[in-house]
């Protein structure tokens, strides 16, 4: 679990960290994974991540939402039950939490190998380039995103385009 409120984490694994006084001194006790009291830890809220895999051959494993601060390893499976491709999976997260992750076509291993997308630079953060996300203090549903785009897929359909000549 990592730590996620009030600043007592560092490092690329969310270590505590405590500076040491000059005189003795008691901890406050904190609740499991985060940095304040249990009574301050603010409830859950749900978050829907999606993904659209229509530009990509999609892994007979399914569709993986993992890496990062939040996804880990293995991850999550995302589901796609009405067949259009949009892959969606909703879980739980801290408010005032930002979240870090990736999306997979397929299965993750325990070596984080697997075939995670590259996100643009654009649009990623940190030095694997993970999508991020600022958690509010309601439910939300993160905007569709095509696998490794910044933004959702383009549709292929067919455009109609009148050319005009002045022949004067």
């Amino acid at each position: 679990c990592w730590i996620v409120l009030g600043g007592c984490n560092t490092g690329e694994y969310n270590d505590r960290f405590f500076v040491v006084p000059a005189s003795d001194g008691t901890l406050e006790t904190v609740c499991y994974g985060f940095c304040v009291a249990c009574d301050e830890v603010l409830e859950p809220v749900n978050i829907t991540f999606s993904v659209n895999m229509a530009d990509e051959i999609t892994s007979s494993d399914g569709v993986y939402f993992a890496g990062g601060n939040f996804g880990g390893n293995p991850g999550f499976q995302m589901i796609d039950p009405d067949g259009d491709d949009v892959w969606t999976v909703t879980l739980p997260a801290g408010p005032g939490t930002e979240i870090t992750w990736k999306y997979g076509n397929g299965t993750v291993d325990a070596n984080w190998n697997g075939t995670f997308e590259n996100v643009p630079v654009a649009c990623g953060i940190g030095e694997f380039l993970d999508r991020t996300f600022d958690v509010p203090q309601e439910d939300a549903a993160i905007d569709t995103v095509c696998f490794e785009s910044c933004t959702s897929c383009i549709a292929n359909y067919p455009v109609d385009v009148t050319f005009n000549l002045d022949m004067n």
